[in-house]
């Protein structure tokens, strides 16, 4: 075999080493990919489409939730702790509900929150 060829393969196996995200003290594996906290499934009580504002809070924290599309949407990224889900749509009552979100050694434990918007009469 040619010395360039087994430099090649040698830095090919380093470089597969490096790419794994491995803490090897504990021999857990980890991605690096972000996990939503709470995936959040907005729907009225009527069938009305609507685009409500969706929002989560942690603390003093307070950020909008990312709109996925057809009434879904996420609300944090690997934020574990107790988070208020709010939503509101111009007619409809305003929505609020805590969630508790647990996380495990790598990533935060997805929750899902289907909310019903009611009409305001």
């Amino acid at each position: 075999m040619s010395r360039a060829l087994l430099l090649a393969l040698f830095g090919l196996a380093l470089f597969g080493v490096a790419a794994c995200d491995v803490d090897y003290n504990d021999d857990t594996a980890c991605t690096e990919i972000a996990v939503v906290s709470v995936t959040v499934h907005v729907s009225t009580e009527d069938g009305a489409v609507v685009e409500p504002e969706v929002t989560w809070t942690m603390g003093d924290s307070r950020s909008d939730c990312d709109a996925y599309g057809e009434g879904t949407y996420g609300c944090g990224y690997e934020v574990a702790g107790t988070l208020t889900i709010d939503v509101h749509a111009p007619g409809y009552e305003d929505f609020g509900e805590y969630v508790q979100v647990e996380a495990d050694e790598c990533h935060v434990i997805p929750e899902t929150l289907d909310v019903v918007l009611v009409p305001i009469e």
